[in-house]
């Protein structure tokens, strides 16, 4: 009667140290969120590109930057080439294929993806010297369509600061079907935590040929939402 009474609670033990763990992964991805939402309000105003079109269309390697000129009357950023040159660049015609990935985080820094689900949290790793919990994600990416996303966020332990996020976009033909990307987060003097870089690369067809495409963007000059 002994060993039952030991062995159920050793196992009630057991259960309340996972549901602990439990709580706390909920605690650090929601202080995570928070620290997110405290960026509500921001909008980066310059984006930069890097981009490598492995020579279809003919520019292959190239570079161009956006601003942002407005907003609509429904309070929509609009961004567009950072002048006549640019505008007129044959590398800025790549823009219309970055799937707006770098846009999104530039005018919503206050979180990751919509509608983010099904979030567990994994074993911690080590990321230049430094621990990081890592939960994996299910969210959307919504454009014309949604493009469903799963990702994996590192984020610090202590303050719940994200750190990076790698994921793929499941896009539609004559894209992908999938589209790996990267986002690496940067923090102000203020402590928050901001989306400085966008790495985004997938296959597509023009002409019938399957070519490769990818962006290097980097997000800078954030400033308060008149």
């Amino acid at each position: 009667m002994r060993h039952l009474i030991r062995r159920t609670a050793g196992a009630a033990t057991c259960l309340l140290a996972v549901h602990a763990a439990a709580q706390a992964d909920d605690a650090l991805w929601a202080r995570s969120q928070a620290l997110l939402v405290k960026n509500k309000g921001l909008i980066a105003q310059n984006i930069a590109t890097k981009v490598d079109t492995g020579g279809e269309p003919a520019i292959g390697e190239g570079r161009y930057e956006t601003v942002l000129q407005r907003f609509d009357i429904t309070g929509r950023p609009v961004r567009a080439a950072k002048d006549e040159a640019t505008d007129n660049s044959s590398d800025y015609k790549a823009s219309k294929l970055d799937m707006a990935l770098a846009n999104h985080f530039a005018n919503n820094p206050e979180h990751l993806f919509e509608n983010a689900s099904d979030v567990t949290r994994l074993a911690d790793q080590q990321v230049d010297g430094q621990t990081l919990a890592v939960f994996d994600v299910r969210a959307q990416h919504v454009l014309k369509r949604t493009l469903p996303v799963s990702m994996r966020v590192w984020v610090k332990p202590d303050s719940g600061a994200p750190v990076k996020a790698d994921g793929m976009l499941e896009v539609p033909a004559p894209f992908g079907p999938r589209a790996p990307f990267k986002v690496r987060y940067t923090s102000d003097a203020s402590g928050k935590a901001l989306p400085a870089q966008v790495w985004l690369e997938y296959d597509y067809v023009i002409m019938g040929k399957r070519n490769h495409i990818k962006f290097d963007q980097t997000l800078s000059n954030w400033k308060q939402r008149p």
